[in-house]
């Protein structure tokens, strides 16, 4: 069920212990990753932070986390849904602020050079409008068993008709407005978020990795690189401090970067199976297995 799941996932993240600047500015190098029989890559030591196999299991699924063949939203939809938690426990989205600055997006170039620069993303605020209101237990259990409902009791002395008379005079709260970035059409773009960070790969990049003269082991060289460049050079000082810690767990992952690299490549006509709109490709991956980042349709 992918609200239990995306629960799961998120009492797991919050569990993480908290991410500390490095005391270096270099980086270790990414390595090309050993290979089992088949030829897949298999992740190094240390890249997988969790032990629940089954979990696990599931994480490197797109059928579970994309909730593919459902009608219900994907795990990543829920998880965004949730909000990012303060360190009160409470979730993000407070009406006193202009918006939510929880999330942030980064545009880098398939070649940088020496002249390259990691841009932020562009993005436009858009008004929430009729937020949709928090679901109670009762609700949650209608999601996972629609054909569960409470029973009906008249209340004694009316005093549930009068209570709903008073929430319904009340006036609603202002709704926060949201923050939307806007992927590059042209360069790799890379969202980071509370609960892990995306992909995005545009119809020029993908056309790029699919030439047909380029062979698996360029491929992956080609993508390590970016990714490496693009990750290690993120003014993490300079952003919005909401932001600051899952940066800084998007630079732990570093050193798996060939690993990455090479599982894109090795993946790839997976990958381009989900371009079925010709809008490019999102990669999406969880703190909790950063190094499976599972494909889905732009």
């Amino acid at each position: 069920e992918p609200t239990t799941l995306a629960e799961k996932i998120r009492s797991m993240i919050d569990a993480l212990p908290s991410p500390t600047p490095r005391n270096s500015r270099t980086f270790p190098k990414p390595m090309p990753p050993a290979r089992d029989a088949e030829g897949r890559p298999i992740p190094p030591p240390g890249a997988i932070p969790i032990k629940d196999k089954k979990l696990i299991a599931k994480l490197y699924n797109p059928n579970v986390m994309n909730a593919e063949g459902s009608e219900s939203d994907s795990v990543w939809s829920i998880l965004e849904s949730f909000g990012a938690r303060s360190h009160d426990g409470s979730t993000g989205g407070d009406n006193s602020s202009t918006w939510s600055d929880d999330s942030i997006m980064m545009y880098s170039p398939l070649f940088p050079t020496e002249e390259s620069l990691v841009e932020i993303a562009a993005s436009h605020i858009v008004p929430a409008s009729n937020p949709p209101a928090p679901l109670r237990p009762q609700a949650l259990w209608q999601r996972k068993w629609p054909w569960w409902k409470k029973p009906a009791v008249a209340p004694a002395d009316g005093s549930t008709d009068k209570e709903k008379s008073r929430e319904g005079n009340q006036p609603a709260a202002p709704a926060t407005p949201i923050r939307v970035w806007i992927p590059s059409t042209t360069k790799i773009s890379v969202q980071v978020m509370w609960w892990g960070y995306r992909l995005y790969l545009p119809p020029p990049v993908l056309a790029i990795l699919s030439q047909e003269q380029l062979e698996a082991t360029k491929r992956a060289a080609t993508i390590t690189a970016a990714l490496t460049w693009l990750f290690t050079h993120i003014p993490i000082s300079l952003l919005p401090p909401p932001v600051q810690p899952a940066l800084l767990l998007l630079q732990k992952i570093v050193p798996y970067l060939g690993y990455i690299g090479t599982f894109i490549s090795w993946s790839w006509s997976t990958i381009k199976g989900y371009d079925v709109a010709g809008y490019g490709v999102i990669l999406s991956a969880t703190w909790l297995l950063p190094v499976a980042l599972l494909p889905g349709t732009w």
